[in-house]
Formats: C-alpha cells, structure tokens, sequence
C-alpha cells in the first residue's frame, strides 16, 4: 500500500477532534509526493503537484476548498479568501500571466487564477514528509481515508511507446530558423539587446499518455529542474523547467 494504515488511522482520530468549518490535520508519514498523485489522479477531480531541485515538494489530490479570481486586482482578492483558511493550512495556486486569464481551446477549463485546498496532501521539505487531510464543511471523513487506503505504491514510469503519433513544430522549422537569425542580426545591429523566442511542438497520438507518470519522468530526466503538474477533469498541465514557480 502507499500509505500505512496508523497513519489514516491517526487522521482520522485528529479529523474527529476537530470543530466546525473545514477541518484540517496531519501526520508525518514517509510518502513520495509524486508517488500520491500518479496513484491517485483517476480517482479526484483535481491532482497537483510542484517539486523543487532540492527536494521540497507539495502534491494534492482533490478539492476541500477552491477560491477563483480574475482581473488586474485578482492577487488580491485571492489573498483575502486565503484569511479564511485555518492557521498553517497550505494551498496550490496556479494563475495565468493575463489578468484576463488564458486564451485558447487547449486552456479551458483553467480559470485566470485559483488557489486549491486538496482533500489530501503530501508536503515534503529538509527530508520529512508531512501527510495532510483537509475535509469540507458538512463533509465526513470516512470515504476520504477509505479511497486513501486502497493505494498502491506505483512502480517506475514506463517510457510512452505509442507509434501512432504525429508531431507539428509551431513555427515550422524553417520559419524558426529564420526568426533566430532576425534577433541576432537586431542584436548586432544594437536595436535590441534581449529577445525572448518561443515555439511550440503539438504530438497528437492514439495511446493514452498518463500526466503524472509524465512528471515521474521529467524529475528523473532533469533533475535540476522544477517539476510541475495540475490536472483539473481530463486536462493536465505538466513541465520541467530551471525558473521558479
């Protein structure tokens, strides 16, 4: 199993102690946080997860509180519904660079900011994981730690071997290497001094492709990197990159 017995045993004794409102409680317990949420995404609605080079890391599954904002003063209003969390709860937020959220048929579904509670989560940071449940007003705790108890430990992702698939490179090859050689000509003639580029490469295939066994993959390819993932329904974002989050 992923997660021992004592250890929902133990949230659950803590889940009862608690009052009214959302209640939130933890346990040291020694899970991978990208463990929880390639053995659990089918089962939630939400998964996420966000390590660091140096191991810290939060994962999630599921939702006990949501909070969604857009427009220029989105921040802030985010801030303002994260006052009304218990003292030291943690919540995975994620926003879009427009204040007017994301644009595109790939991004619906993704509000322009969102800060997420998950019903159960992994914290891990200085070597100790902290195993953390969160349970909605009105909501019981049984059929959490019930769904939490029948994981199974997942085993290294295996490679994607799908053959049908097919690539398309946004801008085409071609166009890319011309637009390269534009910035560096601006370059050297002084007009500019930086030039961020970006391109795209779309794969379309036939064979399922697990977002979370993507993650496991990305963190054991590039280590140095920052590993991401935040699915929501049958959307998942996931990437590896050396910038900060």
């Amino acid at each position: 199993v992923l997660i021992p017995r004592p250890a929902l045993d133990e949230l659950a004794r803590r889940l009862n102690s608690l009052g009214d409102g959302l209640r939130v409680a933890w346990v040291d317990c020694d899970v991978d946080p990208v463990d929880l949420v390639r053995a659990g995404s089918a089962a939630f609605g939400f998964s996420g997860v966000y390590q660091t080079p140096e191991g810290r890391a939060l994962a999630g599954l599921g939702t006990a509180w949501l909070a969604t904002a857009s427009g220029s003063d989105r921040f802030r209003r985010l801030a303002d519904r994260l006052t009304e969390l218990p003292e030291g709860t943690e919540a995975m937020i994620g926003f879009a660079f427009s204040p007017d959220g994301p644009t595109g048929e790939e991004w619906s579904g993704y509000p322009t900011s969102a800060a997420v509670v998950p019903q159960i989560s992994i914290r891990r940071a200085e070597g100790r994981s902290r195993l953390v449940a969160a349970v909605a007003p009105g909501s019981s705790e049984g059929m959490l730690l019930s769904v939490l108890g029948t994981l199974r430990r997942p085993g290294e992702p295996a490679p994607h071997r799908g053959s049908d698939h097919r690539l398309r490179s946004l801008p085409r090859p071609d166009e890319w290497r011309d637009r390269v050689a534009e910035a560096v000509a601006a370059i050297r003639a002084g007009s500019a001094s930086k030039v961020v580029l970006a391109r795209a490469v779309d794969l379309e295939t036939g064979s399922p492709i697990d977002a979370f066994d993507l993650v496991g993959r990305l963190r054991s390819t590039y280590p140095a990197a920052r590993v991401f993932g935040w699915s929501t329904g049958s959307r998942s974002f996931v990437g590896a990159t050396p910038e900060m989050l």
